[in-house]
């Protein structure tokens, strides 16, 4: 939840989970991150719901709502 872009493409650089791009993988983290019920991880969901990236910070609201219900 915590990676930039720019690390994301250094370590990823000619592999195959570079496919999935940047803004995929955080997605996916996103979502899980939501599905686990850890609220710990609030605060990095929190950085993403406000984030300029609009697909990121959309799935960033509904992973806080699912940790808010899960409460």
């Amino acid at each position: 939840l915590g990676l930039d872009e720019a690390t994301f493409r250094e370590h990823t650089h000619k592999t195959a989970i570079q496919r999935t791009g940047y803004q995929g993988l955080v997605r996916n983290a996103i979502v899980a991150a939501g599905n686990s019920g850890d609220v710990r991880l609030r605060g990095e969901l929190e950085g993403h719901a406000e984030g300029a990236d609009p697909l990121l910070a959309e799935h960033a609201r509904w992973a806080l709502a699912r940790l808010d219900a899960a409460d």
